[in-house]
């Protein structure tokens, strides 16, 4: 299967001659051995590279082609003006709209975009600048204005070119309105901010009056002055952007939109900072505030380093301990919190603090409780209590405990009624040792006696005393019972009775 394309010459072209015309085309094969030809009647012809090969004819094909002259170009547009004005325009969009170019011709047309210099109020492009048309094809024509408050007039000429020669031009013509740069007025341009916290969340709110024709977006860059490197101001962080403000719609003329910003001050380095912002309205209008502040190290800390407990403390039994207060001395508010308690002693008590978290105001200090309650005895003082406060979070301070822990013991002596003088001795033991166990056993008697307001005094305390004190049923090492009721009746017949602690 063979293709046969015919085209017509230039100079046909060029003096139009049109008509009927006849073309033979042979075919032919090549590079046959001379030898293995011996039919005289057929058409052969030597190669000139090489004789001893031959290209014989095989066919011969007439072709007829018809040649009516140059074909005009048949190119038009879905429309002729690209309006913009339903656009909302500022200087800071890109609009783009779409055109469809439609061949009615018999052949493709190459079409090429003629860019112009003479749109100064919009930059205007094409995409493609350069495309071929056989039936339909779309384009993106992107309009940005360069001008606030102009009026776009801008005129798009396309090139188009068929394979006859034959050229032709499109033109679009792009029309639009553009919003006029806002007006914008700002206090305080300069906010001197004295002196604040390293480390802490400082801000200070600007105020914009801002007069547009249309809605508009605001966006703000923070920079800050760089002493270290000597290059002066330099992006910090992100630009972040804020709308849409204002009335969207294209009726309204001038109108007066209040905003106000609440703009954060970098206070991560101690010393002078200074800090410039930029804002910029609708993409055309810029305005810079600027804040200078003294950040200094805040003066925040507990007016203790070590808790040292003169007196003796009791297995299982809380002491509390107050006196301990966080003084700030600074004009910010901080938040804090107790840590766990750490070190080889941690094991050996349970505390806690109360309040346990909070914040402290500023110029003002905080009042703690430290209740603990022994677990272990011994000497405590390889243990300390980290306390954190959010200016300075990753260095928390820290109290060290010290204290002498003992075990809990306990001697009752009473007569009965029979005048037999006995004594109940309490000891605590170790969590490693075999439960606790009374012993009752005899004691000397004493000579002074106890008088009676004195009895029914100890009798009401040890209702109060440790439930160790609570005379439950005992096991004496006498092998007697001893319950509540009897002990509460031998009371009104005791002679002498001591409490004491060891």
């Amino acid at each position: 299967m063979f293709r046969v394309e015919c085209s017509v010459s230039d100079e046909i072209v060029d003096e139009q001659l049109t008509g009927k015309y006849r073309v033979t085309a042979t075919m032919m094969i090549d590079d046959i051995p001379k030898q293995s030809i011996d039919d005289s009647n057929i058409f052969f012809e030597e190669q000139e590279d090489n004789p001893e090969l031959l290209s014989i004819k095989m066919a011969e094909i007439e072709v007829i082609a018809e040649y009516n002259g140059k074909e005009r170009i048949s190119l038009y547009t879905d429309r002729i003006i690209v309006d913009l004005n339903w656009h909302q325009l500022r200087t800071d969009m890109c609009v783009k709209e779409t055109v469809t170019f439609t061949n009615i011709g018999s052949c493709p047309v190459r079409v090429s975009w003629m860019p112009s210099t003479d749109n100064a109020g919009a930059a205007v492009g094409v995409a493609p600048e350069s495309f071929e048309v056989v039936d339909r094809t779309k384009i993106s024509v992107q309009v940005e204005p360069l001008r606030p408050g102009s009026q776009l007039r801008e005129t798009l000429r396309f090139l188009a070119q068929n394979r006859d020669g034959s050229t032709g031009e499109t033109v679009l013509y792009v029309r639009g309105a553009v919003e006029q740069v806002p007006r914008v007025s700002v206090r305080p341009a300069i906010a001197p901010l004295g002196n604040v916290c390293a480390g802490t969340l400082k801000s200070y709110h600007v105020e914009f009056e801002v007069t547009s024709d249309g809605s508009f977006h605001v966006q703000r860059r923070l920079y800050a002055f760089d002493t270290t490197a000597g290059a002066g101001f330099s992006l910090h962080g992100d630009a972040k952007s804020y709308g849409p403000y204002g009335n969207g719609s294209t009726t309204q003329m001038q109108q007066m939109t209040t905003l106000n910003f609440k703009t954060p001050v970098d206070t991560e380095a101690t010393g002078i900072s200074c800090q410039l912002v930029e804002w910029s309205f609708a993409g055309s209008k810029t305005v810079h505030t600027q804040s200078m502040t003294y950040a200094t190290l805040p003066d925040v800390r507990l007016n203790v380093n070590t808790i040292t407990i003169a007196q003796s403390l009791y297995r299982g039994i809380p002491h509390s301990h107050k006196g301990i207060r966080l003084l700030n001395n600074t004009h910010c508010d901080f938040v804090y919190s107790w840590g766990n308690p750490m070190g080889s002693d941690a094991d050996k008590i349970d505390c806690v603090f109360k309040p346990s978290s909070g914040t402290v105001n500023g110029d003002a200090d905080v009042e703690f409780e430290f209740t603990v309650t022994p677990k272990k005895s011994g000497y405590l003082n390889k243990c300390h209590i980290p306390f954190f406060v959010q200016c300075n979070a990753l260095a928390p301070q820290q109290i060290n405990v010290e204290c002498w822990i003992y075990e809990f013991s306990t001697t009752v002596t009473y007569v009965n009624e029979w005048d037999t003088e006995y004594s109940i001795i309490w000891q605590d033991k170790p969590e490693d040792q075999e439960p606790t166990k009374w012993r009752f056993g005899e004691w000397p008697r004493r000579d002074t006696p106890l008088c009676a307001p004195l009895v029914q005094q100890i009798e009401q305390d040890l209702d109060h005393y440790h439930p160790v004190m609570a005379f439950k049923d005992i096991e004496c090492n006498t092998g007697t019972n001893i319950n509540n009721n009897y002990i509460k009746y031998s009371l009104e017949t005791i002679y002498f009775m001591t409490v004491f602690l060891k």
